[in-house]
Order: structure tokens, then sequence, then C-alpha cells
């Protein structure tokens, strides 16, 4: 491509009107000396285009140089967005995958929970039972006095430090008759008997005889009611 700063080369040349062939008439003359102003004057404007002309062919390649590095950097950048397209939607399938995982766990949570809840519950009734049962229970190591409303079932026997003291009901008992005696009772009373039996000594020993039969069936009934005999 030219060099549209190279000047255009006029040849020198000078036309006066004593240059001019004699005989031309006076317009004429006129219009050959416009002429050559005119050329030198169109050669000026021609330099001045030339040299516009290639300002603006340099400022074009500068601007293509500098539209290849756009178009290199907008094609790095478009690499760059894709990569992250890709990250993007790479993420947004983890996300979505993370949100399932929450919702997961959250519902887990909830499920843990409620167990949580009933089993407070369940541990409050225990203990509200537990309470009871300590309120009102025998135990076996306690040295204080204790007390039973209801009745007590024993299986062969009742000991105490070892020792049977109660053991199961005696049976084939036939239950005596006539009247107990729980009143006082003398185990001592004296009842002499003189060297001649007498009427009166015997009555004595007969009637405490009959006492002592009377607490004998006395005996005998306190047992039957407790239930040790029968």
């Amino acid at each position: 491509m030219a060099d549209l700063n190279t000047p255009v080369q006029i040849r020198t040349m000078i036309i006066s009107a004593s240059s001019l062939p004699p005989g031309l008439s006076p317009a004429y003359q006129q219009w050959i000396l416009g002429q050559a102003g005119d050329i030198a004057n169109v050669a000026k404007k021609a330099n001045a285009a030339g040299s516009g002309a290639q300002d603006a062919l340099d400022e074009n390649a500068q601007q293509n140089v500098e539209l290849a590095d756009h178009e290199g950097r907008i094609t790095g950048n478009t690499y760059a967005i894709q990569l992250i397209e890709v990250r993007v939607t790479t993420a947004e399938g983890q996300i979505v995958t993370l949100r399932s995982d929450v919702d997961y766990l959250l519902a887990e949570v909830v499920s843990i929970e409620d167990t949580l809840a009933d089993h407070d519950t369940r541990i409050t009734q225990a203990e509200d039972d537990i309470s009871d049962i300590q309120a009102d229970y025998v135990s076996k190591s306690a040295t204080a006095a204790q007390a039973l409303l209801s009745s007590l079932g024993i299986t062969t026997s009742l000991s105490v430090d070892g020792v049977k003291v109660i053991g199961p009901r005696q049976t084939g008992w036939t239950a005596g008759t006539g009247t107990p005696n729980k009143a006082a009772f003398n185990a001592d009373q004296a009842l002499p008997v003189g060297a001649a039996y007498s009427q009166a000594e015997v009555q004595a020993i007969a009637t405490a005889l009959i006492a002592e039969r009377q607490r004998t069936l006395a005996l005998e009934q306190a047992l039957r009611t407790h239930g040790l005999i029968n």
C-alpha cells in the first residue's frame, strides 16, 4: 500500500503573461494564468488529503491492534464465563442436594424432638410412679417402723432373724365349746389339800380346773381367729 504521506510532486513551471505566445486574447491569458494557480492549489489539497488519509490509516491500524487485543480478551472472558457457568450449574446441583439433605435432617430432628418429648412424658410419669411407690412401699432394709394397709401373703413361713415364728396353719383341731376365760387369771393360785379330803378342797380344785380349761379355750379361739390352727 502506497504511503499517503508522500507529497504530490509538481514540476516547477513559471507561467507569466510574458511567457504566453503573442496574439492571445487577454481573457484567454487570464484563464491560463488562473489554471496554473489552480494546479498548485490542487497539489496542496491533495497533499493535505493524503496526509489526513495516512493518519486515518495509522489510526485504523492502531485501532485494529486494540480491537484484536479486545477480541482476545473477550475470548478469554467468554471462556472464563463459560467456566463460571459450569461451576454455577455444578453449585446449583450441589445446593439442591444440600437442600434435600437439610430437609431430611430437619425431618429427623423433628422426629427426634417428638421422641424426646414422648420420653420426657414417660420419664415424668415414671418419676411420678416411683414417687408413689417410694411413698407407699415396704423396705427390706429399713429399720424404722413400717405399716401395711393390706394383707400380706407368705408362701411358707414368717421368720425373725432367720428363726421361723409363724408357719403354715396346723389343721385337724376340733373346735372346743363352752365359755372362754379372758378375765384375770392367777397361774400361781394355791389349792391346799389336807390329809383328809374335804368337799371344799375338791370343789376348789374343780373350780380351778374349769378356769384352766376356759383359759385354754380362750387361747384356742385366739389361735383359730389368727389362723394358726383349724
